[in-house]
């Protein structure tokens, strides 16, 4: 659980993004979702991802290398990056936030079956917005969570690039009788069997701090040149605003 310092907002809301409607987030956003002062800083400073401390997120990252090294990658063989809300705050383009028309058409049994409390998420967002139309377009970190549309909270999503991995797992692939692509064709993904299959010291690492995070933690691979630039559809394509994972000094 994160720490919540007592930072002041007035400090602080400035740093706050938007999503590309260019809706900025305010403190209300952030405080509904469990987000506070203290966080939206760390996050800014990149000292450490939204749902962690810097505490924590320096464990994360030595827990991650070492995890690599005991499955026999070194450092200078990867690229590592963290995607999703945790490092941008919002959800990708190809995620709206869901408005009280949303809810209200969700059919019942779909609600029933992904265990959606339909009453719940229209209260959520009442108490969020009162109903004002001036919300983000784009699901904030861990928003859809706390509505209760989604089971999880926002997770961990860490790419992983490196010829040298793939090629290992392109052995478990062929030779472990493993089904299905060998890469996603959309994505660019690696089989994410023989991913688990290749690296075990990674999964016990991804499975490990999904727990001590109470969050779910998902790596991807890809090759070195990272995932495909599919613009303007979904891509998590290399940017230079994206944040690397680093070794700890």
């Amino acid at each position: 659980m994160v720490n919540k310092p007592d930072v002041p907002w007035q400090e602080t809301a400035a740093l706050l993004p938007a999503d590309d409607s260019g809706r900025r987030l305010t403190p209300t956003d952030a405080n509904f979702v469990g987000l506070t002062a203290q966080q939206a800083r760390w996050w800014k400073m990149r000292e450490a991802p939204l749902g962690m401390t810097p505490e924590d997120y320096d464990q994360f990252k030595a827990g991650l290398y070492a995890a690599l090294e005991e499955d026999g990658v070194s450092p200078d063989q990867v690229d590592i990056r963290l995607q999703g809300s945790a490092a941008y705050f919002f959800s990708g383009r190809h995620k709206h936030l869901w408005t009280e028309e949303d809810v209200a058409n969700l059919p019942d049994e779909v609600a029933t079956k992904e265990r959606i409390d339909k009453s719940r998420a229209l209260k959520g967002l009442m108490d969020w917005f009162g109903g004002s139309s001036d919300r983000p377009l784009r699901r904030p970190f861990d928003s859809h969570h706390k509505l209760g549309l989604d089971r999880d909270p926002s997770d961990y999503d860490v790419q992983i690039s490196s010829d040298v991995m793939v090629q290992k797992c392109q052995k478990k692939w062929i030779f472990g009788d493993i089904s299905g692509p060998f890469e996603s064709q959309q994505f660019g993904f690696v089989n994410k069997r023989a991913f688990r299959k290749a690296f075990p010291a990674l999964k016990r690492w991804a499975r490990r701090e999904g727990r001590r995070l109470g969050r779910p933690v998902a790596p991807a691979l890809f090759r070195s040149s990272g995932p495909p630039d599919n613009s303007p559809q979904i891509s998590s394509h290399f940017k230079s605003t994206d944040w690397v994972i680093e070794r700890n000094n």
